[in-house]
């Protein structure tokens, strides 16, 4: 585990529960861990093109042979949280947690970091901290590189404060998320629904107010 400074005052955005602690995202993940199998082992290969901004929604992936894609890929295993690193997949919050993976591990786009929380934090906790609007903002003010080919410096996701709650509260908190996603998205399903009926209605008038006047103009 890469050692870190300590957090400083400055460096805290908001106040916390006491039994809550700040810690530094790389004091509680592994970043981009390796790992070690038998190349003839069927795992999951994860392109960028597999990997979800929405909200909730978890990778795919396709079957290859270890060997195949064991170098010049980054490496994951289930439960570990991916996050796109790369413009503009990044300022899109492309991200996923891994799971359902052939033998529970695979490798995909290099364009990706790679979360490994330990047992002090849930991986739906880690995804959630990564979806945040701040936590994007921040990343996408220290992007290094070439116009349409910057990326998010791997040291932002070691260094980047997260509050770290005891895991009952982390459990809480993401169903909390999750309640509150569902009935968003319920609601959006709705909104979506009254649009499309609505411009039903309005075709139906419209074909009936031009069927209408083109009799009149026969009379």
């Amino acid at each position: 585990m890469k050692e870190l400074p300590p957090i400083q005052p400055e460096e805290i955005p908001f106040e916390i529960p006491k039994n809550w602690v700040w810690c530094r995202l790389g004091e509680i993940c592994e970043i981009n861990p390796r790992n070690k199998v038998d190349d003839e082992l069927d795992v999951g290969f994860i392109p960028m093109s597999m990997i979800s901004q929405v909200f909730g929604i978890k990778p795919t992936y396709e079957i290859r042979k270890w060997g195949a894609i064991k170098t010049g890929f980054t490496h994951f295993a289930n439960n570990d949280v991916v996050v796109a690193k790369i413009i503009p997949c990044f300022e899109n919050s492309k991200a996923g947690i891994i799971s359902d993976l052939p033998n529970g591990i695979g490798a995909g786009t290099t364009e990706l970091i790679v979360l490994r929380g330990n047992q002090f934090v849930l991986p739906e906790y880690i995804y959630a901290f990564v979806k945040r609007i701040d936590f994007l903002k921040n990343g996408e003010r220290i992007m290094k590189g070439v116009a349409g080919q910057q990326r998010v410096p791997t040291e932002y996701f070691y260094y980047t404060p997260i509050p770290l709650p005891p895991l009952a509260e982390q459990k809480r908190i993401v169903a909390e998320i999750e309640r509150q996603f569902t009935k968003t998205k319920r609601l959006k399903e709705q909104i979506l629904a009254n649009q499309q009926a609505t411009e039903q209605l309005l075709k139906a008038l419209l074909h009936n107010v031009f069927k209408v006047k083109e009799k009149e103009e026969v009379i």
